[in-house]
């Protein structure tokens, strides 16, 4: 038996000798061409040269279709011109000269026009329907193929009707007809297998793999791919075979095969590296890059598409550049280097720009190349003698003298429109904008006019609503009305806020905040809307331990419009990303979704007011002009990137330093002044510590106490019961630490303030005196505090205290989560406030939970609190966040009608507030570990 070695010798002189037999055949052509003096046999030795030269070298290839062609045409050997005409014609298309090989075809179908039955005519008309296909000429593509088809089938000529039936399902895929495409391809396959012709039934497979995959049919694709394996294999065709994988790849990762998708992933790259096609090389690795990155190995998929980029110069497929820039931008996002994913970004758009004007560019090219080509060859057949070039050269220099005097006349002509043009549009611009003013001054009036009726039809709506003996579809239709009725009371505030941005009269009012802490709380009451249409919501707040000076509803206001569009653009399954970050006294925000996008020629239109994308948009085009008026107000700037068909992206740049406002633009400025020179003010909180509030006149003891606490808790300092107080309602801490003896409020009445307040109520207090005593100790107690302390203090014991009254409200918490707290369930350890505050929601909740639009915020508004002290103080009393507590109360109401009514379990989920039944039945089977119908049967 042979060696490996000796394997590999024999395959090598194999591949020598075959070197050598085709090099040996070329030169015996070329002597022999040399040494016939019979035209004929010239001609057709020329094109036998002309097929030898096609695969290695087209310009040698064109010499010698060209050469075949003037002795043909010498000798008036028409059916060899017509052969050498068609063969020009390919060698230029194979070179891209697109002009030259479209006058080839022309010339030839023109002088086969009586002999349309003939093979050559229709190869013509193929080759001539395939440049217009790649040029994007649709239509004239499709006549063309038509006119060869009917032809083809006239004569029986099944090869080329085969041929042709798979170049119209090419171009029907193309103007994605997906059922077209794949009657072509089906009527190409049966032609091919009864001519028994293997590479023509294994590009028919293939392709009707590929359109079964356009329609969703993944079982029917997997079938096609299989059966052209082994017909691939067969034929030793490795490029083709290298295709169906990346084909099975993509089907695979469609259908969520993981296993079979990195299977034939490993196959397909292993099978590359002994290829010479740069192109198809990188669209392998491109597939393992993407494959990579869904499923979470980051690091492997951008090296593998930062080695796509390293050969972008030799890659002719653009659409693979620009997907690779497209998931490299993820990769870095996923992998938390924004820099680098923001300029990746823009190298893409930079990218497809180049790409749109090459575009432009050929095609303009194409166009007077073929002008000119024809031209020049319809001049030199005329031409036959040095006079008669003399004679035209004096024609062209009387042309062009004649073109130069229309150009200036048409120059004169056109600069007088011009002139004329933007006179009338200066004036029209004046009259437009006294439209608008007068335009968005009847809105401002009319707007006014209709808060009136609103409240009218509001209030005595609410009445009914909570009426006891209400019928249940009569609810329903009630709380729709009041639905639109909230939804158009939101559009008459834009409108409002619109009129006054543009009559000058609304001014930002800007206040020292925690905006990290301000934006997760906004972001927080979309993630139930998220989670209903089955988005993936991420939030990348970066957790800055800085203030800063914004107007609160502004942000707001800006935060929910573009949140708000983006989760109602994003399809089921798509992606919503929300990112703050604070850099050099500058906020950033970006949104993205996924999605249709935004194409290009819209992009500058989308901020103008009243602007809708199309007529069926719900909205008015009021929310994002009001979104970038509010943004350059607050002297920031706002831009849009999108990509159609793939992803949109908001990018908001705000200042927030105080120097940048005027004192009157500035809320309460000396007392958060006060807040802000204090060096631990501006400390958030963070969802892995818990936050202490310390109160203490005394610097040097309150810097004490917090390099106790410094490493273990999140600390806020003030030194006065007053601001104290302020700090605790806005912040809502975990516990406070409080001195007695302190200026403004001191220690006994800030800590009854705390407990007689409702957000605050549930606070932890532990006070800190000098003063001893037990009248003093039952004094502290009796005004709420948790413990008393004496001065000097022990460390340890006041730790031991600290982390005791953290750990013990813990559990509580722990518990009350563990049996599904219910509003109206007795909590133990609870004061009587909160007792208050949880029966106050009961009757909140009553009026509302039905109600699909009510959410985070609504309940915030409802029960008079900001959103961040209803999110911590829910945190703080039963464990859950505003959203999951909504959610849940929903939940548990849905499973008491499952066993009280008769009513079908999809009309119960809308019946308490859940718009998407899929997301309904996922949140109670999570909720509850079963699914509705099963809940149903174990309590039946």
């Amino acid at each position: 038996m042979c060696s490996l070695k000796q394997y590999s010798l024999i395959i090598i002189y194999l591949m020598g000798a075959i070197h050598l037999y085709a090099q040996e055949k070329t030169n015996h052509l070329l002597n022999q061409f040399k040494m016939i003096t019979d035209d004929s046999v010239k001609v057709d030795l020329a094109l036998d040269l002309y097929y030898e030269f096609h695969r290695t070298d087209i310009n040698q290839s064109l010499y010698y279709a060209k050469l075949a062609e003037s002795i043909a045409l010498k000798n008036n050997y028409k059916k060899l011109l017509w052969k050498s005409k068609l063969r020009k014609g390919e060698a230029y298309k194979n070179l891209g000269e697109f002009s030259n090989a479209i006058t080839s075809f022309e010339d030839l179908i023109f002088l086969l026009q009586n002999k349309t039955s003939d093979d050559i005519y229709v190869s013509a008309k193929i080759s001539l329907a395939k440049i217009y296909q790649n040029l994007q000429d649709y239509d004239k593509a499709k006549d063309l193929y038509i006119e060869a088809l009917k032809i083809s089938q006239q004569t029986n000529n099944e090869n080329a009707e085969a041929r042709i039936y798979n170049y119209l399902g090419s171009l029907h895929r193309s103007l994605d007809q997906p059922e077209l495409a794949y009657d072509d391809y089906d009527h190409a396959l049966k032609i091919v297998k009864d001519l028994n012709f293997k590479p023509g039934i294994s590009a028919c497979l293939t392709n009707l793999g590929l359109v079964s995959f356009d329609l969703s049919q993944y079982e029917m694709a997997q079938d096609f791919y299989e059966q052209a394996i082994p017909i691939k294999k067969e034929l030793n065709d490795e490029l083709g075979l290298i295709r169906v994988y990346i084909n099975l790849i993509s089907l695979y990762n469609r259908t969520g095969e993981k296993q079979l998708a990195e299977h034939y992933l490993t196959v397909a790259y292993e099978q590359s590296k002994h290829i010479e096609n740069t192109d198809l090389v990188c669209s392998v690795l491109f597939n393992f890059a993407e494959f990579e990155f869904n499923n979470g190995r980051l690091e492997a998929s951008r090296d593998r598409l930062l080695e796509i980029l390293k050969n972008k110069d030799l890659i002719d497929d653009s659409k693979i550049i620009s997907k690779t820039y497209s998931i490299l931008a993820k990769t870095y996002e996923g992998l938390g280097q924004y820099d680098d994913a923001y300029n990746i970004l823009i190298d893409k758009q930079r990218v497809d720009e180049n790409l749109a004007s090459k575009k432009i560019e050929l095609a303009t090219n194409e166009i007077e190349a073929k002008y000119k080509n024809q031209q020049k060859t319809k001049e030199l057949e005329l031409l036959s003698s040095k006079s008669e070039v003399q004679e035209l050269m004096l024609r062209q220099r009387t042309q062009e003298r004649n073109v130069t005097i229309i150009l200036v006349i048409v120059f004169f002509v056109i600069m007088l429109l011009l002139y004329n043009f933007l006179r009338a549009k200066q004036k029209n611009n004046l009259n437009l904008l006294e439209l608008d003013r007068a335009k968005s001054n009847f809105f401002a009036n009319i707007s006014h006019e209709f808060r009136t009726p609103l409240t009218l039809i509001l209030n005595p709506l609410a009445q009914v609503i909570n009426r006891d003996q209400v019928d249940e579809k009569d609810l329903s239709n009630l709380n729709l009305v009041k639905t639109n009725a909230d939804r158009l009371l939101v559009l008459i505030d834009q409108l409002l806020d619109l009129s006054k941005i543009e009559a000058k009269k609304y001014t930002i009012k800007v206040s020292n905040c925690n905006i990290s802490e301000y934006l997760m709380v906004i972001s927080e009451s979309f993630a139930f809307k998220a989670e209903e249409k089955d988005i993936t919501f991420n939030v990348n707040i970066e957790n800055q331990i800085q203030n800063g000076w914004i107007d609160k509803n502004a942000i707001e206001r800006i935060v929910i419009n573009l949140l708000s569009n983006a989760i109602k653009y994003t399809p089921k399954g798509g992606v919503v990303d929300f990112n703050s970050k604070i850099r050099n006294d500058t906020l950033t925000l970006t949104i993205t979704n996924s999605g249709d996008g935004i194409p290009n020629h819209e992009q500058s239109k989308i901020f103008d007011r009243f602007y809708q994308r199309n007529n069926h948009s719900d909205g008015f085009g009021i929310g994002l002009s009001l979104v970038k008026e509010l943004v350059e107000l607050h002297k920031g700037k706002i831009e849009l990137n999108s990509e159609e068909k793939a992803w949109t992206l908001f990018k908001i740049e705000i200042p927030i330093a105080v120097n940048l406002y005027k004192k009157t633009d500035l809320v309460d400025f000396d007392k958060t002044k006060a807040l802000s020179d204090s060096k631990n003010s501006n400390l958030i909180q963070n969802s892995k510590k818990p936050v202490i509030l310390i109160v203490d006149d005394n610097k040097d003891i309150g810097a004490y106490i917090e390099r106790l606490f410094s490493k273990e808790y999140m600390l806020i300092v003030s030194d006065n019961g007053d601001d104290a107080f302020k700090m605790a309602s806005q912040y809502i801490p975990e516990l406070i630490i409080s001195d007695i003896m302190m200026p403004k409020l001191n220690g006994v009445e800030f800590c009854k303030k705390i407990k007689n307040n409702e957000a605050t109520c549930h606070i932890p207090i532990i006070l800190l005196s000098a003063k001893a005593g037990e009248e003093n100790i039952t004094e502290g107690i009796k005004a709420g505090a948790e413990d008393y302390i004496i001065k000097p203090f022990n460390d340890v014991q006041l730790k031991n205290k600290v982390n005791n009254i953290i750990e013990s409200r813990r559990k509580m918490i722990a518990h009350v989560s563990m049996k599904h707290y219910t509003i109206g369930d007795s909590i133990e350890g609870i004061s009587k406030l909160d007792q208050r505050f949880l029966k106050k929601m009961k009757s909140i909740l009553k009026d509302n939970l039905c109600d699909a639009s009510f959410g985070a915020s609504e309940f915030s508004s409802a029960i008079g609190m900001s959103r961040m002290q209803l999110h911590r103080k829910l945190k703080a009393v039963i464990g859950l966040s505003t959203s999951e507590f909504l959610r849940a109360e929903r939940l548990k109401l849905a499973a008491k009608l499952l066993l009280k009514t008769d009513a079908r379990i999809s009309e119960i989920g809308y019946q308490v507030g859940f718009n998407n039944h899929p997301y309904f039945s996922k949140a109670f089977k999570d909720y509850y570990h079963c699914s509705p119908s099963e809940y149903l049967n174990a309590h039946k």
